[in-house]
Order: structure tokens, then C-alpha cells, then sequence
């Protein structure tokens, strides 16, 4: 069986350190890939169908990216047919509501503020793990983001 796999598409260096280690933590194992800027990221989804490899389990994207923002990499991913099945949460540091229409509007499956501290990273990985990448929860103790964090907004279809 093999790992799931998560394209985290970021330009900052330690937001993908604190969630990769918030992984490591959680002891889930995970084929964890960065790109640093959206054209990056969509790029390396691109050569994913051409090159007829698989495609990620779940793509994790921030809105303030370099040349191409966040949500207008959404609004590509999602208008491509290859792509557009493919469960997208964007994490963010921007709480506004403009932000959060504007990815329900264009089809985010997740909306997630950008946690503060070791402890929020964990359970937004917790959340992810147990909501896009199909992972039990290892104990009742430990609580899904989505539940305990009012920084995390589910968007209907």
C-alpha cells in the first residue's frame, strides 16, 4: 500500500516546516512535496498527467503566493478537467471574508487560517488526516481542527 500523498504549494519555508514536522509528530507516514510558488505547483500537477503518474491525495494551498496567486490557481485547477477532482484546501493567513467567498466561490474543498503555534499545527494536520487523507483518529483525546479550531471553515459544494 503506499503513502498518501500531499503537494503543500508555498513560498514560505517555515509554514512548510511546521506542518511537515506537525506530520513527523502525528507519526503518519506521508509523501510530502513543496512547490514555492503557484506556476511551480501547477506545473508539477501538469507533469503528474502528462507524464500519467499519480496525482495527489489532497493539494494544500496558501492564497499569497508568488505570480500566480493562490486563488487563481484554484480557479485553474479547478477549470481543468485532469485536475478539477482534486481535493484542494487553502491555508492562509488572511481571515477575511472576501478571501474565504472568493474559494468556496471558485471550489476549495477547505478553508484554514494558518494556525499559530506547535499545538494548532497538530491538530490541523490531525484534521487533514482524518478528513481528506481518510486516517482514523488515533484517540478521542485528540481533536479534529475542524471541530476545536474556529480558524477552520468547511465549504459546501
Amino acid at each position: 500500500m503506499r503513502n498518501p500523498r500531499l503537494l503543500m504549494i508555498d513560498n514560505c519555508p517555515g509554514d512548510a516546516l511546521l506542518m511537515r514536522l506537525a506530520f513527523r509528530r502525528a507519526q503518519f507516514d506521508l509523501d510530502f512535496e513543496l512547490a514555492a510558488s503557484g506556476e511551480a505547483g501547477l506545473a508539477r500537477l501538469e507533469d503528474c498527467v502528462l507524464q500519467n503518474n499519480p496525482l495527489p491525495d489532497l493539494v494544500l494551498c496558501d492564497l499569497n503566493l508568488p505570480r500566480l496567486h493562490g486563488l487563481d490557481l484554484l480557479a485553474l485547477l479547478k477549470a481543468n478537467p485532469d485536475l478539477s477532482g482534486l481535493p484542494v484546501v487553502i491555508c492562509s493567513s488572511s481571515s477575511a471574508v472576501v478571501d474565504i467567498q472568493g474559494a468556496q466561490a471558485l471550489g476549495a474543498d477547505e478553508y484554514i487560517t494558518k494556525p499559530m503555534g506547535v499545538a494548532a499545527y497538530d491538530s490541523m494536520v490531525q484534521g487533514l488526516m482524518h478528513d481528506w487523507l481518510q486516517v482514523p483518529i488515533a484517540s478521542a483525546d485528540m481533536p479534529l481542527a475542524v471541530n476545536e479550531n474556529p480558524e477552520v471553515w468547511r465549504l459546501p459544494a
